[in-house]
């Protein structure tokens, strides 16, 4: 997934939205922020 840490590098909004997907543990209220 190199791709996704490139983006994740130039946007640091996107690298904490594929961060957030990528790690389980976070919680759900993050997730009903992004749901929207």
């Amino acid at each position: 997934m190199p791709r996704t840490i490139r983006v994740g590098g130039r946007d640091p909004a996107s690298g904490a939205l594929t961060v957030a997907a990528a790690s389980p543990w976070w919680p759900p209220a993050d997730d009903t922020e992004y749901e929207e």
